[in-house]
């Protein structure tokens, strides 16, 4: 009887030695989870004039003026599409931005309820190579390059396009190389890059002929994390704000970009 009673003691004891680890733990965490607060960590391609190394852009503006009111603030880094990814997806940051719902569901991330950007995404070809353009049928049996992880050839906007060859490349740069030598015969992107790149390079338009393919709603994507959910919590309480009193519409406007408030519901 005695041994029996000793080991419920010892059994009890364990037990509340365990609970008590337990206890400890989680109210670390939640203590961990709260300074992290003050900020968020975002991992992003270096767009120009989007997401632009010493913190300035379109996309960190729009961002930092959702989370300012909060006290927190973003901490960059920098990696190619890929590397974001697989970043965000295994937990290392927060945030990676301008991500399709689609892919962002294809990688169990979570999106807040409002876009980030509406993101148009464009055709650029030689205008001597089609002289006739009648939507994206235009391009079947034609080769076609974008930057790498974009994966056109799987959106279902050119499920019905017959491509004989498509391509990824690392830059920007390199895609126009690609198009200019003949190698290919479009360059699918999206326009805010597209027009950057010929503004900043001067490239003649008159070779060159661009169409908007269609018009998507792009989210900042965040990791399946607690601090996550809290800071999509956030998102979704202060950007009807920037729309209601018109600093949304003035951020995007200072950077050329138009503002229709129906596309942010």
């Amino acid at each position: 009887m005695k041994r029996k009673l000793d080991a419920i003691i010892i059994a009890a004891a364990t037990c509340l030695i365990v609970f008590g680890l337990s206890a400890a733990t989680l109210a670390q965490d939640a203590l961990q989870d709260a300074s992290d607060l003050h900020t968020i960590h975002i991992i992003t391609p270096e767009w120009e004039a989007q997401t632009n190394r010493d913190g300035s852009g379109l996309f960190f503006e729009i961002v930092q003026a959702v989370y300012a009111p909060s006290g927190i603030h973003i901490k960059p880094t920098f990696a190619p599409w890929k590397r974001c990814q697989a970043t965000v997806d295994a937990k290392k940051a927060d945030a990676m931005l301008c991500v399709w719902k689609t892919h962002a569901a294809e990688h169990g991330q979570l999106i807040p309820d409002y876009p980030m950007f509406i993101e148009r995404t464009a055709v650029v070809f030689k205008r001597a190579s089609l002289l006739d353009w009648h939507g994206v049928n235009a391009m079947d049996y034609k080769r076609a390059v974008w930057l790498r992880g974009y994966n056109y050839h799987t959106d279902p906007h050119l499920a019905s396009v017959q491509l004989v060859q498509w391509h990824e490349v690392d830059s920007h740069e390199e895609a126009w190389q690609q198009l200019n030598l003949d190698r290919f015969d479009f360059y699918i992107d999206a326009l805010i890059d597209l027009d950057t790149y010929i503004q900043e390079n001067n490239i003649d338009m008159g070779l060159y002929r661009k169409v908007v393919l269609w018009s998507q709603k792009s989210y900042v994507a965040f990791a399946d994390t607690p601090k996550s959910r809290r800071l999509i919590d956030i998102y979704n309480r202060e950007l009807p704000k920037l729309i209601k009193n018109g600093t949304l519409e003035m951020i995007l406007e200072e950077y050329g970009q138009t503002f229709h408030a129906d596309e942010w519901q």
